[in-house]
């Protein structure tokens, strides 16, 4: 009795994980806008154009501090014009400077210079404030502009996650109306078979039969479609539900099963 209950335990525990991981597998909503958004072409325009607007209205803001420049040069020539105004700007320039050979044919001469500046608008007729209330104006447009194009995007990945739902709980539905068609079918088969029935009955349900699982691949088709437009429109990184259909492919084949044993038993009889 103890093993009996420890393998109907086990039994439990691995049907509770198989269906943990099958769940895990499936695509939440919460994931699904997230994919949305973060593989959207449209939120990301709208943030590149958002942090466009935020850096040029800091920009704009910088005209208000003074500038500061600085720079550092080095030059090195022998022509004489540049040779008598450096070796003056250096404080170098001698007597023996004035000969004409080393006016005319001077040496090279190299020079380093550093420079500081300062530059500070005082006035400009508030051109640079309206600029500033402009530039703030346009990050403001911009970042509701990201606002209006993340709804958009999570409203349409909401819309098709539950169509790719819908569709499913349909494919459900239709799987039952053909398993049921088809023991409708089987049943009919063997009311004929027994002579309670005419043959127009068993054909009506053959026909009935072949409308359901008609129905059944179009639902099929219709949540593999609303899957495949999720993942590639709506940001998907995978399918909020199963698409392949097994639970019910698995009922019609124990249906066909079940009615190729009949039919097996009652040709042995």
């Amino acid at each position: 009795m103890r093993n009996i209950f420890i393998a109907l335990v086990m039994a439990f525990g691995l049907a509770a994980i198989t269906a943990a991981q099958e769940k895990s597998e499936l695509l939440s909503l919460q994931q699904a806008i997230a994919g949305g958004l973060q593989h959207s072409p449209q939120h990301k325009a709208a943030l590149a154009e958002t942090r466009i607007a935020k850096a040029d209205f800091k920009e704009s803001r910088s005209f208000f501090f003074p500038r500061v420049d600085f720079a550092e040069t080095a030059t090195r020539s022998n022509d004489p014009v540049y040779v008598f105004g450096t070796r003056l700007r250096q404080g170098r320039f001698t007597a023996a400077d004035f000969a004409l050979n080393q006016l005319n044919s001077p040496k090279p001469i190299g020079n380093f210079a550093t420079r500081f500046g300062a530059q500070w608008t005082v006035f400009d007729s508030f051109a640079t404030l309206f600029t500033a209330r402009r530039m703030k104006e346009l990050r403001q447009a911009s970042e509701e502009k990201l606002a209006r194009s993340d709804q958009l995007i999570v409203f349409h990945v909401i819309k098709t996650y539950y169509a790719a739902l819908f569709a499913q709980r349909q494919a459900d539905l239709a799987e039952h109306a053909a398993a049921t068609a088809q023991a409708s079918a089987d049943q009919s088969r063997s009311r004929m078979e027994a002579g309670t029935v005419v043959e127009s009955d068993y054909l009506a349900a053959q026909v009935e039969l072949a409308g359901r699982q008609q129905d059944l691949v179009r639902a099929r088709n219709a949540v593999e479609l609303s899957c495949r437009a999720g993942c590639r429109h709506g940001g998907f990184s995978q399918s909020p539900v199963p698409i392949d259909g097994r639970d019910g492919g698995n009922r019609l084949a124990a249906a066909r099963a079940s009615r190729g044993r009949e039919q097996s038993a009652q040709t042995t009889f």
